[in-house]
């Protein structure tokens, strides 16, 4: 098996994470299935990009269904929140994971270690013109294990707007 997107990036340390991370961020494609809570901000703006992200709309105890195909170019995510579906492509831009959803393109550096994976913004394009990093301060993820489960959360915010969106459950194959 050739290598995961997250293996090249974490390098070292991917071998370091809890072994359920690992399995969720292998080189192969697959279908995670879960439950989940989702909660979207209430800024007028939000209601305005919130289509442009496809972010989900707030509700509780949903489930979630992720697929994750793997590509020679990375892998795309469709993540389903009670059917809303919300899509993204991630690829390698070393040191840095890209994660484009719609307009956006957000660059991440990401930290591995046994307690799972932290997101961390490292900047941002939309339509391809770079924005300020210090807008996405607010944007933070976490992969861990959570009563012997693989967990997620995941939230989103912007200077002025507030949260954008925050989702937080786990999924398991």
């Amino acid at each position: 098996m050739s290598e995961s997107l997250f293996g090249q990036l974490l390098k070292q340390s991917f071998n370091e994470l809890p072994p359920a991370i690992r399995k969720v961020h292998d080189a192969r494609s697959k279908r995670l299935q879960g439950k989940g809570d989702v909660t979207r901000g209430a800024h007028w703006l939000v209601k305005w990009l919130a289509p442009f992200a496809s972010l989900p709309p707030t509700s509780n105890d949903i489930p979630i269904a992720v697929e994750i195909v793997v590509h020679p170019q990375g892998e795309t995510w469709s993540r389903s929140f009670n059917g809303h579906l919300m899509q993204s492509h991630l690829r390698a831009a070393e040191p840095l994971l890209a994660e484009r959803l719609g307009a956006m393109t957000l660059f991440f550096r990401l930290h591995g270690d046994a307690n799972g994976i932290q997101w961390h913004v490292a900047g941002a394009k939309c339509l391809g013109v770079p924005l300020p990093t210090k807008w996405f301060t607010g944007a933070v993820a976490r992969e861990q294990i959570l009563n012997e489960r693989y967990s997620f959360d995941v939230r989103a915010a912007l200077p002025i707007v507030g949260l954008l969106v925050h989702y937080r459950g786990w999924l398991s194959e």
